[in-house]
């Protein structure tokens, strides 16, 4: 299979299981993988388990489905999408979470199926500052910044 992938990574000052609250539970997720309120994501919290995520803003509106491919509590999840229309027929969002002292590593990792090499840096420009606002957000929710 041919991928393609984009990482961006966090130190976020607290502990694996604070920010595996925010990353393990649909809830919380949906908090901070888009901007908030415009997407609602779903999935069973086990390997194999169904994932849907619903997204909305005042443009445009999307349904995706797809499949939780690993969950490790306060260590990984990772989620494989079918993403009809777009220039990748399924994509893997790839999220990792590591010890450093009394911090926590996050890494996401979004990685394109058969994504056209004259596509990555539209997909880069899409997603690139995406995943960035997303662990700004995310360390704003694990560390109370934003409760």
């Amino acid at each position: 299979m041919s991928e393609w992938i984009i990482r961006r990574e966090l130190s976020i000052e607290a502990a694996p299981d604070v920010v595996w609250a925010c990353v393990g539970t649909p809830a919380c997720l949906s908090r901070w993988w888009c901007p908030p309120p415009t997407v609602e994501l779903m999935f069973e919290q086990r390997k194999g388990g169904h994932y849907e995520e619903h997204y909305k803003d005042a443009e445009y509106a999307y349904d995706l489905e797809g499949t939780v491919v690993a969950y490790v509590p306060q260590r990984r999840l990772a989620i494989r999408r079918v993403t009809e229309g777009s220039p990748s027929p399924a994509d893997l969002i790839d999220i990792t979470l590591s010890d450093e002292d009394d911090r926590t590593r996050v890494v996401i990792d979004h990685s394109f199926e058969h994504l056209p090499e004259n596509r990555r840096k539209d997909m880069k420009e899409v997603f690139a500052e995406r995943w960035a606002s997303a662990l700004q957000r995310l360390r704003d929710i694990a560390t109370g910044v934003d409760a």
